[in-house]
C-alpha cells in the first residue's frame, strides 16, 4: 500500500519545493520529472527513461542559462539519446525478469581509468567556452553520467556506484550555485540531494535482487 502512494507523495513534494522556492515551471518540472526518473531506475522499471528523457531536456535549458555549459551539450545531445537508446533496450528486460551484471576487478580499473581521461579531456574542452563555471566539477560529472549511463542501459550494477559518486559532484555543483544565490539553483539543489538519497536505495535495492537471483 505504501510503495503505491510513493508517486503521490512524490508530486506533493515537487509541489510544495515549487510553492517554497516560487520556481513554478522549469524547477518544479525537473525536480518532478528527475525524482521520478531516479525512483524507477531504483526499481529496475524502463519508464525511468522516458522521465529521464523529459528531465534532461530540461536539465540541458537550465544549464545553458547557468553557463554549465558541458552538461547542456551533453545532457541535449548524448544523455537525451540514450534515455531512448535506454527504454528500448529494456523494453523486454525488467529488473525481475534478467540477472544483473557485474564487472571484474579488471573491468573497474578500466572504467575509473576511462572516467579520468574523459575528464581531463572534458576539462580543457570546457575551458575554451567564455563564462563556463566550474569546468573540473562539470567535466568530472560528465564523465562519470556517461559511464554510468552505458553501463545501466546494459544493466550493471557497477553503474549505480559510478552514478552515487557522479551525484556528489552534482551536489557539490548546485551547492555553489545554491550558495551564491543563481537563478533556478534551489530547485536544482534539491534535485541533486534526492538523487543522491535515491542512489543509496537503489544500491540497496538492486544488491538485494541480484542475491535473490544468486
Amino acid at each position: 500500500m505504501f510503495k503505491k502512494m510513493i508517486p503521490f507523495f512524490i508530486i506533493v513534494f515537487s509541489l510544495s519545493c515549487a510553492i517554497i522556492t516560487k520556481d513554478y515551471f522549469w524547477g518544479f518540472s525537473a525536480l518532478l520529472s528527475g525524482i521520478f526518473n531516479a525512483y524507477y531506475t531504483s526499481l529496475g522499471k524502463k519508464i525511468n527513461y522516458l522521465y529521464g528523457a523529459i528531465f534532461y531536456l530540461i536539465n540541458s535549458y537550465i544549464s545553458y542559462e547557468h553557463h554549465l555549459y558541458g552538461i547542456f551539450i551533453l545532457s541535449l545531445f548524448l544523455y537525451l539519446p540514450f534515455q531512448l537508446l535506454g527504454y528500448f533496450n529494456w523494453q523486454k528486460n525488467e529488473l525481475n525478469n534478467q540477472v544483473i551484471k557485474n564487472f571484474n576487478r579488471l573491468s573497474i580499473n578500466l572504467i575509473i581509468s576511462f572516467s579520468i581521461v574523459l575528464t581531463i579531456i572534458l576539462t580543457i574542452i570546457l575551458n575554451a567556452f567564455p563564462y563556463q563555471q566550474l569546468p573540473l566539477l562539470d567535466a568530472a560529472s560528465n564523465a562519470l553520467n556517461i559511464c554510468s549511463i552505458i553501463l545501466l542501459i546494459l544493466r550493471y550494477e557497477e553503474a549505480l556506484w559510478l552514478w552515487l559518486i557522479n551525484n556528489i559532484f552534482d551536489l557539490a555543483i548546485w551547492s555553489i550555485n545554491f550558495i551564491t544565490e543563481v537563478p533556478n539553483s534551489t530547485m536544482m539543489f534539491i534535485i541533486s540531494l534526492i538523487y543522491l538519497l535515491i542512489n543509496v536505495y537503489s544500491i540497496y535495492h538492486w544488491r538485494k535482487k541480484d542475491n535473490m537471483v544468486k
